[in-house]
């Protein structure tokens, strides 16, 4: 700890709150959808989780004013994609994405269930029906039920958010 400061938080993040927050686990993984004029959106996003069973159901948190968001909105459905510990730099190249300029369509590939454009180099991916939402913060929380997926590479460790440069937990500016 240095001036009061625990080593691996940024300055202006100190208290408990937020500490505990950072203490949470997250993947990282690039969610991908096509917007109703059928134009490739993805973001790299960090809060995404299995929610049920049966049926299996995956939630999302995009940026709620985000193209990704929009995205998913315009055609109920949306990819998660793995990224394995070896992908920062893919993954970094889409962690602006969600409100900025457009990925690169050569990245991508329809998705071998339902079509929903997917990552070529993930190691896995999941294909999603959009069938729930919950609003009321900066992110819309996006829930959708698995029709598909694929594992290319079940040998690799999948991206951690630790493993990366990123901050994305806590109070994000909120102190």
């Amino acid at each position: 700890m240095a001036n009061g400061q625990p080593a691996g938080i940024p300055a202006g993040y100190t208290s408990q709150e937020d500490r505990a927050l950072r203490m949470l686990t997250y993947g990282c993984y690039v969610v991908s959808a096509a917007d109703a004029e059928g134009a490739l959106h993805a973001a790299t996003v960090a809060w995404v989780s299995q929610v049920s069973f049966d049926p299996p159901l995956i939630m999302v948190a995009a940026q709620a004013d985000g193209r990704l968001a929009e995205a998913i909105e315009a055609s109920e459905q949306f990819a998660v994609n793995v990224m394995s510990d070896a992908q920062v730099d893919l993954a970094e190249r889409y962690v602006h994405h969600a409100s900025y300029s457009p990925p690169d369509p050569e990245d991508f590939e329809s998705g071998i269930d339902m079509g929903v454009p997917v990552l070529k180099q993930a190691p896995s991916y999941v294909e999603c029906q959009l069938v729930g939402k919950l609003t009321g913060g900066d992110h819309t929380v996006y829930v959708g039920r698995v029709g598909g997926g694929d594992v290319r590479d079940d040998e690799v460790k999948p991206l951690m958010l630790a493993d990366t440069p990123w901050v994305y937990a806590g109070l994000m500016g909120r102190e």
